[in-house]
């Protein structure tokens, strides 16, 4: 795997000339952390939580479990290491209070996102769809993600201009379908404004299948890997897509926000779409959102 090499200001302190310090950092390394994370935090409360385990957040579908908590403070400790002066926000900390997504639109220093357990409703259920997410952003792009299928135990790597890699395997989307009927989809609509959930819900039934399956880490995953062919949302919470739009870039395919603008890593409620290619983006945007 390709050893990237960034250039980046530490933080004042460490650095008070104010010069760019060459960092570098072995993403398979960054893989390693987040498989023994997943096995000394996460793996062992499956299936096996304890009711006082498992919280709420903002509502009662938004849940919260010790293994959430543990593993994010796991991959932090691990994750502030790597590159000095790098900032490292995760979910359950953002939820928290104790970081904030404004650390995102930091100038000069890297940051670290974590999505310690995506899927945590499936998780918390006894369901294997569940996963672990991390990305690394610089300057306001994304440069690197990582997507830890847990049960399935597929590992997604992703370098900016450096392509994917699924299990050590370089992946690219297979060819495109033609015929929106044929499609495969993961739409959600869960988050998209009420008075235009029934249109959606509505204009989706072209598609010959569409489903969520709660998980954003196995929907790309199996996407990239050909299971599905476009996905829809409407949040765009960085923790939850930014791994996964470099993943599709870098295998050959499209993303953009509903408006057909790149996806800004500070907006999570422009909405999203992921496509093969720009053309099939474009039917895809226009059949679901034309006019609304």
């Amino acid at each position: 795997m390709l050893r990237i090499l960034l250039d980046c200001t530490r933080n004042l302190d460490m650095n008070p000339s104010h010069e760019p310090v060459l960092v570098k950092y072995e993403p398979d390394q960054i893989a390693q952390y987040m498989r023994e994370v997943a096995e000394d935090k996460i793996i062992p409360r499956f299936q096996n939580l304890k009711d006082h385990e498992i919280n709420t957040k903002t509502g009662p579908s938004d849940l919260v479990t010790i293994a959430d908590r543990e593993a994010e403070e796991d991959l932090t400790k691990l994750l502030k290491d790597i590159i000095p002066g790098a900032y490292v926000i995760g979910e359950e900390a953002i939820s928290e209070g104790t970081a904030v997504v404004e650390t995102l639109a930091n100038e000069t220093a890297p940051v670290w996102v974590i999505d310690p357990v995506d899927g945590t409703n499936n998780f918390s259920h006894g369901k294997p769809t569940f996963g672990m997410i991390i990305c690394l952003c610089q300057k306001g792009e994304i440069i690197a993600g990582w997507i830890y299928d847990i049960p399935g135990g597929r590992m997604a790597i992703s370098e900016k201009g450096a392509g994917l890699t699924i299990n050590d395997t370089q992946t690219k989307l297979p060819p495109a379908k033609t015929d929106l009927a044929d499609l495969k989809a993961y739409l959600s609509i869960k988050f998209v404004p009420a008075n235009l959930r029934e249109i959606v819900s509505d204009r989706a039934s072209i598609f010959a299948e569409h489903s969520s399956l709660l998980c954003c880490a196995h929907e790309y995953l199996n996407m990239l890997e050909g299971q599905r062919d476009f996905s829809f949302y409407r949040r765009t919470k960085i923790w939850d897509h930014g791994a996964g739009i470099l993943m599709m870039h870098e295998a050959g395919g499209f993303c953009r926000n509903w408006k057909g603008e790149l996806y800004n890593i500070t907006d999570d409620q422009g909405g999203l779409i992921s496509a093969p290619n720009e053309a099939l983006w474009h039917e895809i945007r226009d059949r679901l959102l034309s006019g609304i």
